[in-house]
């Protein structure tokens, strides 16, 4: 599965639009990191979470 970081509201807005992410919580594996998955892409898309704030 492919892994893309994103670390502004920008770029995660595109990925929305271009892809079906479904929110999967706080990943486990980076620390201070949300992640978002798109099954029929194979794509997890994490995305940094800053001073507790969420996108």
């Amino acid at each position: 599965m492919e892994e893309i970081f994103v670390t502004n509201l920008e770029e995660f807005e595109q990925l929305e639009i271009d892809y079906n992410l479904e929110c999967c919580g706080y990943s486990g594996k980076y620390f201070n990191w949300e992640w978002f998955q798109d099954d029929e892409a194979e794509l997890a898309v994490y995305v940094k979470i800053l001073d507790d704030s969420k996108v």
